[in-house]
């Protein structure tokens, strides 16, 4: 009876430590970062693709969706133009006029890569490193386009000294026989005029509002990327700069205090005590990527780190007022259902027919359509188009016109000269596609709108979709989105004939003068009208996407704070 008992007990008492083993386990496993979302250098389509809210750290999490209205009948949203916000922002000095060999200003710095979202990411981190070593940062420009990712053996010096720092403005501008000639001056290559061409510099200031942080953090500006010049800028000595040299792109991971952690992902974890005994003028980073690399457990970090990204929504007069006269044209904000299909890369290009079944299967959640068989699709697209045949019959019969009643249509065809160019389009085997549906019919918008003011789900639910593909429409894969759901319209649905977008032809960096920042604005426009839907659904481990599901969630807040 006793032996019974005594097995009973060691039994309970193995069960209760196995217990208190893995509530351990589990504490440091969300402690230190283990479950953090996958985040290596660009983005990674290879993460589950469920429609999903987003963090604001331009990862993705696994969360419950929300939408804004509960009440059907708040779904209608009136037709309202947003007002958008005229730029009040903060520009800072420039590291030029900051010489003063007799400064004790004590400085941090980093080099950028990758996407546009990446750098984002790294300035995060640079900010809240400049905010806990008192230093102010010396912030180098947005690249918006295609630049360098990480490069080993200290190799985004030497890149970013050439394509910034060099003349490449003046080399490249002719064809290849006067850059041939340029080399008798200075060696430059027709790679280097390609590389450089396919970016563009923009002032961090020009698009994010710094005065937000302010007087936390201090910043500076820089336009050219080059370790020399920024001596002789700040008027500093060999000895006055703390350089770190990284051997692997996740070389060091930083935290409050010292530990012994070894983070499975980066090579050193490092301490602020490792940053703060540096007496140097000049602490230059090489790499700040990675989403939580600098990683505090404490409250008051939680809050900075907040505040700094809420800090950086893009801003830029132009790009709202386009976006705020598209989104009208949607019916207003929360008229319509938001989504981001990142197709630019060939990663993504190999797991798109995934992700679109996964995002059809929850759009099929959301609108309450979901067809299961191709005949009940084909039934509900013959009825589309009878329902076109007798709104066109209605309006030539109002218009006595049917010459102009066509004349007003929207075409299938678009023109490439403005659509969005998130990253370049990699080539992908064709032979590896499936062969081209139909095209579906395009429902005219306002019948779209009238059908959604009708009821806001169902077949007819409308949708915005922001992509990098060239022709959506065209696409074996995304086509079976406006097969399914035709009243979703992309970009160049809306603007076909450029009216909209035509301002971006005026706008003009200072720091590259001579470049069309159109294409490279347009995923902001983009980005900026998906995340003013009512819900957004996002491309699976796209930075990209990652930015506009943390901007759809600042806006839902804010609208429901209203």
């Amino acid at each position: 009876m006793s032996s019974s008992r005594h097995s009973y007990t060691s039994r309970r008492t193995r069960r209760s430590l196995y217990l208190i083993v893995i509530t351990i386990t589990l504490i440091l496993l969300v402690t230190y970062g283990l479950l953090e979302p996958n985040d290596d250098g660009e983005d990674n389509p290879f993460a589950d693709p469920e429609p999903i809210e987003l963090q604001d750290d331009d990862t993705t999490a696994e969360v419950p969706e929300y939408t804004l209205f509960t009440d059907d009948s708040l779904n209608m949203v009136q037709s309202k133009p947003i007002k958008p916000t005229k730029s009040t922002k903060y520009v800072p000095e420039i590291v030029d006029s900051l010489t003063d060999p007799s400064s004790t200003e004590m400085y941090l710095t980093y080099l950028p890569h990758s996407g546009f979202s990446n750098q984002r990411t790294e300035l995060v981190n640079a900010l809240l490193m400049a905010s806990y070593l008192n230093r102010t940062l010396i912030v180098p420009p947005a690249f918006l386009g295609e630049i360098s990712g990480w490069r080993i053996d200290s190799g985004l010096h030497a890149y970013w000294e050439k394509m910034t720092a060099g003349r490449l403005n003046d080399l490249c501008s002719g064809d290849a026989a006067s850059i041939e000639l340029a080399n008798t001056v200075q060696p430059v290559t027709t790679d280097d005029c390609a590389a450089y061409k396919a970016f563009a510099m923009i002032p961090w200031s020009h698009l994010v509002d710094f005065g937000t942080l302010l007087p936390q953090i201090r910043v500076v500006e820089r336009r050219e990327i080059s370790l020399p010049l920024l001596k002789q800028q700040l008027g500093l000595s060999n000895r006055d700069i703390y350089r770190v040299v990284e051997k692997m792109q996740y070389d060091w991971i930083l935290f409050d205090k010292k530990s012994n952690f070894k983070h499975p992902k980066y090579r050193l974890s490092l301490s602020l005590h490792d940053f703060q005994n540096k007496k140097h003028r000049l602490i230059h980073l090489y790499s700040t990527f990675g989403s939580g690399r600098v990683r505090f457990a404490t409250p008051e970090h939680n809050k900075l780190r907040e505040h700094i990204i809420n800090s950086l929504i893009y801003r830029h007069d132009v790009v709202e007022d386009i976006a705020a006269k598209i989104v009208a044209r949607m019916g207003g904000q929360g008229n319509y259902i938001g989504m981001h299909i990142r197709m630019g890369h060939v990663l993504f290009q190999r797991v798109l027919q995934q992700t679109m079944d996964k995002m059809l299967k929850s759009l099929g959640k959301e609108t309450g359509y979901a067809p299961q068989k191709d005949e009940e699709e084909a039934a509900a697209a013959a009825a589309d188009f009878e329902l076109l045949k007798i709104d066109q019959k209605a309006h030539i019969d109002a218009a006595g016109d049917e010459d102009e009643y066509h004349a007003n249509e929207h075409t299938d065809e678009p023109d490439h000269e403005f659509e969005p160019d998130h990253d370049a389009v990699s080539l992908v085997d064709v032979h590896t596609l499936p062969p081209s549906p139909s095209p579906a019919p395009l429902i005219p918008l306002l019948i779209c709108l009238r059908l959604a003011a009708g009821s806001p789900r169902g077949r007819h639910s409308l949708i915005y979709v922001a992509t990098d593909s060239r022709n959506p429409r065209a696409d074996p894969f995304i086509s079976r989105l406006f097969r399914r759901y035709p009243c979703t319209f992309a970009l160049v649905d809306l603007d076909n004939h450029h009216e909209l977008l035509a301002p971006l032809r005026e706008v003009r960096s200072p720091l590259d003068s001579g470049k069309d920042l159109t294409k490279f604005l347009i995923p902001l426009v983009d980005a900026m009208v998906a995340a003013q839907g009512r819900q957004f659904f996002p491309s699976p481990g796209s930075t990209f996407s990652g930015y506009i599901g943390m901007v759809h969630r600042q806006w839902i807040e804010a609208a429901r704070k209203q």
